[in-house]
């Protein structure tokens, strides 16, 4: 990966403009290396591109959520955006899940609110299938 700061910064720019979020999110460790950003900056791009990939991805969403950093899986914001994909995708009962586990460890109104509206969504859907 390049080191210069310019180039470094031109091509997070381009990336993001291209929406190529895989591109981006393997050109942050190099950025945060080279201290291209302020650190709440960099914390603010590298969520935006995993959140804009996850919403992007055609891929297997439970498969993609485990490539993302730990520290990111704690963001309310981010599992939310998870959550609302997975539940849109038609799987509820994993969006259920991962908001489970992220309220677990961190309180969030937002989250607590969400979880109801899942779960909710999640029942109605299982009588649903049930009664066909």
């Amino acid at each position: 990966a390049p080191r210069h700061p310019q180039v470094l910064t031109m091509l997070a720019s381009l990336y993001e403009q291209l929406e190529d979020w895989e591109s981006l999110i393997e050109l942050l460790p190099s950025m945060r290396k080279n201290k291209i950003l302020e650190t709440k900056a960099l914390a603010e791009l590298q969520q935006r591109a995993w959140r804009c990939a996850l919403m992007a991805t055609d891929a297997d969403l439970p498969e993609a959520w485990k490539r993302v950093p730990k520290e990111l899986k704690r963001d309310g914001g981010l599992v939310e955006s998870y959550a609302r994909v997975l539940t849109a995708r038609g799987d509820a009962s994993e969006a259920e899940s991962v908001l489970r586990t992220a309220l677990e460890q961190t309180w969030d109104g937002d989250l607590v609110q969400l979880y109801g509206e899942t779960v909710s969504n999640a029942t109605y859907l299982n009588r649903n299938r049930a009664m066909s």
